[in-house]
C-alpha cells in the first residue's frame, strides 16, 4: 500500500515540475526579444551570450522579404549543427501574445 502511495506522489511531483516548466517557457515567450533568447538557449547557444545579446527588429530585411524578422549582432551569433552562423530569426505570433522565433540563415537580399 505504501509503495503505491509513493509512486503516486512521485508521479504527481514529476507532472507538477513539467507543468511549471511549460508555464515558465510560455511566459518567457511573451516578449519577442525573450522568444529569440529562449530559442537561442534551446538550440545550444552559450547562456552568457544569450542573456547579453539584444535582439532588434530588422525593418529593411523584414520589408524586403515580407516577414517579421529579428536579428542579433554577429558578436553573439552562434553556429548550428551544419556550421552556419545564425543571427537572424523569423518571428511568429500565436494567440496574439505568445511569440516563437525560428532561426533563419541570413543572406543578402
Amino acid at each position: 500500500m505504501k509503495n503505491k502511495r509513493k509512486k503516486s506522489l512521485v508521479r504527481k511531483v514529476i507532472y507538477s515540475i513539467l507543468v511549471i516548466a511549460l508555464l515558465l517557457f510560455l511566459v518567457s515567450t511573451i516578449s519577442p526579444k525573450n522568444a529569440v533568447r529562449a530559442t537561442m538557449l534551446v538550440h545550444g547557444a552559450s547562456p552568457v551570450s544569450t542573456f547579453r545579446c539584444n535582439p532588434v527588429y530588422a525593418p529593411k530585411t523584414s520589408k524586403s522579404l515580407g516577414e517579421n524578422l529579428y536579428s542579433i549582432s554577429n558578436k553573439y551569433a552562434y553556429k548550428n549543427g551544419y556550421g552556419t552562423q545564425i543571427s537572424l530569426f523569423h518571428m511568429r505570433t500565436y494567440w496574439g501574445i505568445f511569440h516563437f522565433a525560428t532561426p533563419t540563415i541570413p543572406f543578402l537580399p
